[in-house]
């Protein structure tokens, strides 16, 4: 697909080591070159192999036209992505850190359902709940029935649709300890900061 400085741009497979150009001139008594060959070729079709170790390749292409005019622009091929990462993951509001691809929601005991968010860092990866079907490219404030579990786990798909990685989310709960009420002599004791006085 040309892009809009006239380059070229195509995403290939994470498996591909070789690419397979044709580059074709529209007059065909123009010529072609491909990734800087000194050898020019003709304006058919030609198949270079090229090598494509590195996550992006720019490849220059050129046309030179039978007046000698050229033209020149780069074809920009580019692995899919196997990032896996999380660049949020929100309880409510409150953003949640990774501590060794866990995150913790801290609530209250008598909670029973989170309102839970996870996004991708890259665009194009997708995430899910382990136990749903299908990936979407966020879980955008989802509820999360906590009622009867500890935690749970989310899974993120890369672009390249092989790579995942599993999250786990920790559901830590809090207990209220403090007094609701106290009374001596059937009369209630009015607390000061956490000391109760009765003064008899």
């Amino acid at each position: 697909n040309p892009l809009t400085d006239g380059s070229y741009y195509k995403k290939v497979s994470r498996h591909l080591d070789k690419a397979e150009i044709k580059l074709k001139a529209k007059d065909p008594n123009a010529k072609a070159s491909i990734n800087g060959l000194a050898e020019e070729l003709t304006s058919s079709a030609k198949v270079v192999e090229l090598d494509l170790s590195n996550e992006i390749i720019n490849i220059p292409l050129k046309i030179v036209a039978e007046d000698g005019t050229t033209h020149e622009v780069n074809l920009k091929l580019e692995r899919e992505s196997n990032d896996t990462s999380l660049a949020r993951v929100l309880e409510g509001t409150n953003e949640l850190t990774n501590v060794n691809d866990t995150y913790t929601v801290t609530v209250d005991s008598k909670v029973t359902s989170i309102d839970f968010t996870a996004i991708p860092t890259h665009e194009n990866a997708k995430v899910k709940r382990a136990e749903d079907t299908e990936y979407s490219s966020t879980l955008s404030g989802i509820d999360v029935n906590i009622g009867s579990i500890d935690s749970f786990d989310i899974v993120v798909m890369a672009e390249d649709n092989e790579t995942t990685k599993t999250y786990t989310i920790l559901i830590n709960r809090t207990y209220d300890a403090s007094i609701k009420k106290l009374d001596v002599d059937s009369e209630e004791v009015i607390s000061e900061t956490t000391a109760y006085e009765k003064f008899v």
